[in-house]
């Protein structure tokens, strides 16, 4: 009763879907009341699914049979598997970077789930998951089918995300069916505060994180020049590319050399956009306008040249570590140049 009762409400939402335009189907369809199925690559089948709760709490559960992990659907209790302590998805706000752009990857704790949203831009997504889209969690992986076209006739066409976690950051990977090979997307880092960047960068310049700004005898706080602040942030990112540089030194694969040059590109990229908001803060409108211009012909001239260092390996496996390199190398080397503008 309570699968008829399910289907019945996929089959409502679809059709409100659907009365908004109607769209052929595809010679290949697939139904997208299909049920859970897993993409776990494993010659073992899941045990049955579990059924305890209302259909709005996603209560169904998936167990593996070796007790080696844990793979549940999230929202659900946890799975019978003898494992004492299952990750919880790591709520919270990533960022990466998305043609030029600073994409953001969202995971929110609501009732029965979790919603997990890509934003690759201010006007775009890549998509917007529900607690429904998440098939299975195991060993720091969050499994995730997505329809990416939904037709009139209750079929769609899906696409397959895969999200490894860890503390702080987010690799995702994608591919259109459960048959291919993953590919690497991107590796989005956990956003910080305000008070924590601050914190660790006063730490790294002076190496006195809690020292009181203002005088013993209650005078202001030293106001730090603009070149000062612009030094602090360059200061920075140089001790954050040393830990991605032994990063890199330890890396097995070429997916994981993939990964840390998109690291470094990311890092670089960040700490320029800081720099260009200090220098938007303080400088003259004459100047901003000569130095916007610049920017432009740079951004052009980086976007060759990290196209031209990609053509020279196009389609082999290291091109996303070449693109990656040359565009750290880029864009730290003009994250200097703007740095004699605050002098």
């Amino acid at each position: 009763m309570r699968k008829i009762k399910i289907t019945m409400a996929a089959g409502a939402i679809l059709f409100v879907l659907s009365s908004c335009g109607q769209i052929e189907k595809p010679e290949d369809d697939t139904k997208v009341g299909s049920g859970i199925e897993k993409i776990v690559e494993s010659d073992e089948e899941p045990q049955a699914v579990q059924n305890t709760g209302t259909a709005g709490d996603s209560e169904d559960q998936i167990s593996s049979d070796n007790g080696d992990s844990a793979a549940y659907v999230v929202g659900g209790e946890k799975a019978e598997t003898g494992k004492e302590n299952v990750p919880e998805i790591p709520v919270g706000e990533y960022e990466y970077v998305s043609d030029g752009e600073i994409g953001k990857l969202v995971i929110e704790k609501i009732s029965g789930g979790y919603d997990i949203s890509d934003y690759e831009s201010e006007y775009s997504y890549r998509f917007m998951a529900d607690y429904s889209n998440i098939q299975a969690v195991e060993d720091n992986k969050i499994y995730i089918k997505y329809p990416e076209q939904v037709y009139a006739d209750d079929t769609a066409d899906f696409s397959y995300y895969m999200l490894e976690y860890n503390t702080d950051e987010i690799n995702v990977y994608y591919r259109k069916s459960p048959q291919e090979e993953a590919e690497f997307l991107y590796c989005a880092k956990k956003k910080q505060s305000d008070g924590t960047k601050q914190a660790e960068k006063k730490e790294i310049s002076d190496g006195a994180p809690n020292e009181a700004a203002a005088g013993q005898d209650g005078s202001a706080a030293f106001q730090p020049s603009l070149s000062d602040e612009i030094a602090a942030e360059i200061l920075y990112a140089e001790e954050r590319e040393k830990e991605i540089i032994e990063k890199q030194k330890t890396a097995d694969t070429q997916m994981d050399m993939n990964i840390t040059a998109a690291e470094m590109y990311q890092m670089w990229d960040d700490t320029l956009n800081i720099v260009w908001g200090l220098l938007e803060a303080n400088l003259n409108e004459v100047d901003m306008e000569v130095l916007r211009k610049e920017e432009k012909e740079w951004i052009a001239f980086k976007d060759a040249e990290v196209q031209a260092a990609g053509q020279e390996c196009e389609g082999g496996s290291i091109q996303p570590s070449v693109e990656a390199s040359r565009a750290a190398d880029l864009t730290k080397a003009r994250v200097y140049e703007l740095a004699e503008y605050a002098k």
